[in-house]
C-alpha cells in the first residue's frame, strides 16, 4: 500500500510538468469525434506537435515519478484538446485514493491552466483542455477540465 500511495503521490507531480510542457511544446494530436467538426487550428497543432510532445512528457514523467512510465496521448474533440496519461503498472486504484487525487488536480487547477494558455494563443479556436490521469487499462483516476 506504501508503496502504491507513493506512486500516486508522484502522479501529482505531473501536474506541474504539464505547466512546463505545455507552455513550451504547444503540441496536441487529433480524433473526430461523430457529429462534431474538430477545430482546424487545434488539429493542426496537435499534428505538427503532438508526437514531440508526447514524448517529452512520458520522458519527464518517468523521470519525477520514481521510475514510473506512462503513455501520453493527445487527442482533439470538437474543440477541446484531451490529454490522457496512462500510467502503467497501475490499476484497481481504491476510490478513496481516486477521490484524493482529484481533489489534489483541483486544487492544481488554475496552474494547469496557465500552463495551456499558450496553445490557446496558438489554436484560438480551442474552448477547453481535459487533463486525465488514468490507470494503465484506461480507467480514470483524477479528470480537470479546464476552460478557456
Amino acid at each position: 500500500m506504501k508503496n502504491i500511495l507513493k506512486r500516486i503521490s508522484c502522479l501529482a507531480l505531473v501536474v506541474l510538468l504539464v505547466l512546463s510542457f505545455a507552455a513550451c511544446t504547444k503540441n496536441n494530436e487529433s480524433s473526430n469525434t461523430s457529429f462534431v467538426e474538430n477545430d482546424p487550428g487545434l488539429e493542426k497543432l496537435v499534428n505538427e506537435q503532438g508526437d514531440s510532445f508526447e514524448a517529452l512528457f512520458e520522458e519527464s514523467f518517468s523521470s519525477t515519478s520514481g521510475g514510473l512510465e506512462c503513455d501520453c496521448k493527445l487527442s482533439v474533440k470538437g474543440t477541446t484538446l484531451v490529454l490522457d496519461n496512462l500510467v502503467e503498472n497501475i490499476n484497481d486504484v481504491p476510490e478513496e485514493t481516486k477521490e484524493e487525487m482529484q481533489a489534489a488536480y483541483e486544487e492544481a487547477k488554475d496552474e494547469l491552466a496557465e500552463g495551456f494558455k499558450p496553445l490557446k494563443t496558438e489554436a484560438p479556436g480551442m474552448s477547453e483542455v481535459i487533463f486525465n490521469v488514468c490507470e494503465e487499462d484506461g480507467d480514470v483516476i483524477a479528470s480537470v477540465v479546464i476552460s478557456f
